[in-house]
């Protein structure tokens, strides 16, 4: 599963730069290859199929200029809807925060489930390609990574556990500890919680 995650990582890079240059002569994909090619750095892309879409999910760090000499990372995220060779732009939006992981959360006609660690805190990230769009369907954070269950509808839910300090170490498993319970319903994603931790499963 590992390689076989891998190789497809490896053929949406190489599928997205062939993209790009096939269509240089296109306003938004000339600008896209000139900014990879002046320096910014590429952190991941993804490949997200959706029906009969093909969609490819590009993360760059860019160094941002404010009023003083320092620069400091944003890393943006843009997603693409590629048809042969041709990429158009559907989303873009940039965090200061780090990227830790992105992928579909099913092999098709899922959504997005990104990750990102910023301000000591991990915050989670969940889009939706619907009737051509891609929307952000869920946004959450907290100190520790969640959880992903699929119920027998291949439905998904996202445990978010609000975790407790105990001694040094933030820790799910103290008495206090909650968990928020996101169920996807099909259009959208229901809240349930908080739970007592040890009750998030039942």
């Amino acid at each position: 599963m590992l390689r076989q995650r891998i190789f497809v990582t490896y053929a949406a890079i190489g599928a997205l730069f062939v993209s790009i240059a096939s269509c240089q002569k296109d306003r938004g994909s000339a600008t896209l290859f000139s900014a990879v090619r002046a320096g910014e750095e590429l952190i991941s892309v993804v490949p997200w199929s959706v029906g009969d879409e093909t969609l490819l999910c590009v993360v760059v760090q860019r160094d941002v200029t404010l009023t003083s000499p320092d620069t400091f990372p944003v890393r943006v995220l843009t997603i693409y809807r590629k048809r042969g060779a041709v990429l158009k732009k559907l989303f873009e939006d940039d965090k200061a925060d780090a990227l830790l992981e992105m992928h579909p959360l099913e092999e098709v006609d899922s959504r997005l489930f990104t990750a990102w660690t910023g301000g000591s805190a991990y915050h989670f990230r969940v889009f939706a390609f619907v009737n051509g769009q891609v929307k952000q369907v869920l946004e959450a954070g907290s100190k520790g990574m969640p959880e992903i269950i699929i119920d027998e509808d291949e439905r998904e839910s996202i445990l978010i556990t609000d975790m407790e300090m105990v001694g040094s170490l933030w820790t799910r498993g103290a008495a206090v500890a909650t968990t928020d319970i996101y169920k996807w319903n099909g259009a959208a994603y229901d809240k349930a919680g908080p739970v007592p931790w040890v009750k998030r499963l039942q």
